[in-house]
């Protein structure tokens, strides 16, 4: 009677053998390389997949470790630029079945490789800290500042941009002169051009009454606006003895200084003419 041992025997121990030599000349799990200075930053992974037919059990596992490196190089630089370097954090090589039409892998084998690494760039430098800039600041000068005084009278101007009322705000809530709910109030009111403020000094009391002046704005020649002033009343006297009123004339839009205000009394018939400019202060 046959002995199926006997054939299968053989057969069993010829497999053994050729796994036995594959295995001598795979890759095995290894980490093998790393060309990255200590001070470089890791920018990401990558992973590469190859299979080899090593006919005659060529090239050497030497040989494909460095083509396998030599081409993880190349896919960390196509991925992260020309400076990229990499660290391989694994390198495995697997026999694959096809190994068996290499005449029952005495030819050779077939191995499937999977390679992992770590990219890491250079450390980027710090970045140059910004320029300061210092902005620009303005002063808004009226001309003339003296003329419109005397022992019986004054006229006075001012301009106050929109940042500058805010200013004066917020120093007056600081002084607690008045209320958290009146400079919210005042904030929503601040007109977008800015503001003029005209100071009158009368020694007649009836003069100082803001009715009896017009109030006429105009820039490159254009006229912004043509104001009349209203019955009010007049503060009580300065030290001057002047009775002295204040008329606030808002700027609804943002325009460029020069600033032409003439402001024209009609109880004296007298006209007071300022022009406002900008200046850069050093």
């Amino acid at each position: 009677m046959n002995n199926p041992l006997r054939f299968t025997k053989p057969f069993i121990s010829a497999v053994l053998l050729i796994l036995l030599l594959s295995g001598c000349v795979s890759l095995g799990d290894t980490v093998s390389f790393s060309d990255v200075p200590a001070e470089w930053v890791k920018a990401g992974d990558l992973s590469l997949d190859r299979r080899f037919w090593n006919l005659f059990f060529q090239p050497s596992g030497n040989i494909r470790r460095e083509l396998l490196t030599a081409a993880a190089r190349e896919e960390a630089r196509r991925l992260y630029g020309p400076e990229a370097r990499i660290e391989i954090t694994g390198l495995t090589g697997r026999w694959h079945p096809l190994s068996l039409l290499l005449a029952g892998d005495l030819l050779g084998f077939v191995e499937d490789t999977r390679l992992t690494a770590s990219v890491f760039l250079p450390r980027p430098a710090a970045p140059e800290p910004d320029p300061v800039i210092n902005p620009v600041r303005y002063r808004y000068e009226v001309i003339p500042e003296e003329e419109y005084h005397s022992s019986r009278e004054y006229t006075e101007a001012v301009f106050r941009t929109r940042e500058m009322l805010e200013g004066e705000i917020e120093a007056a809530l600081g002084e607690g002169i008045i209320t958290p709910d009146d400079a919210r109030n005042q904030r929503k009111d601040l007109p977008a051009g800015g503001a003029f403020r005209v100071s009158l000094g009368r020694s007649d009391i009836n003069n100082a009454i803001s009715k009896w002046f017009t109030f006429i704005l105009r820039v490159e020649g254009r006229q912004i606006f043509s104001r009349r002033g209203r019955e009010d009343i007049p503060y009580v006297p300065g030290g001057d003895q002047l009775w002295w009123n204040e008329i606030y004339l808002p700027l609804e839009e943002e325009l460029s200084p020069p600033y032409e205000l003439e402001v024209r009394d009609r109880f004296q018939n007298k006209v007071y003419r300022f022009t406002v400019v900008r200046r850069v202060v050093p």
